[in-house]
């Protein structure tokens, strides 16, 4: 595989993460915290290289959440631009249900108090922005 998971969430992080923040602020007013940034995978293939390259870059947990697995990794060394700082990665095992592309799909944020979760599209067409109640830290405890 020539593509790194490292290469991915920095390049995602370092090209929209700022993006996804201010696209929230400027229709609801408020600036969300940064969660993680979410894979989907073609195969289980990729999905278990990703998985393992997330080993030596910080502490992985693996969970199932509505009958899919889901690998967090909470980063040894997060990522940090102004206010937002990226901590977590998830990593969703393709199942029964493979995406179309293998890589960064979304990259999301907690809002304090949001009840439904609120999607915006980003300026890369396969990657959205997701804003939820939940950040990262809560979704890996339940």
């Amino acid at each position: 595989m020539n593509r790194s998971l490292l290469a991915d969430y920095t390049e995602a992080f370092d090209t929209l993460a700022r993006a996804g923040a201010a696209a929230y602020r400027t229709q609801y007013g408020a600036l969300p915290d940064l969660s993680h940034i979410a894979f989907k995978f073609s195969s289980p293939t990729l999905y278990d290289e990703y998985a393992s390259q997330a080993v030596p870059l910080g502490k992985v947990t693996r969970r199932q959440f509505n009958g899919r697995e889901i690998t967090w990794c909470r980063l040894h060394t997060p990522l940090q631009a102004g206010k937002l700082k990226l901590e977590w990665l998830e990593i969703i095992h393709p199942g029964k249900d493979p995406h179309h592309l293998s890589g960064v799909a979304s990259i999301g944020y907690y809002v304090p108090g949001l009840s439904d979760v609120v999607k915006i599209e980003s300026s890369n067409p396969e990657i959205i922005f997701r804003y939820q109640g939940k950040g990262a830290a809560e979704l890996v405890l339940t």
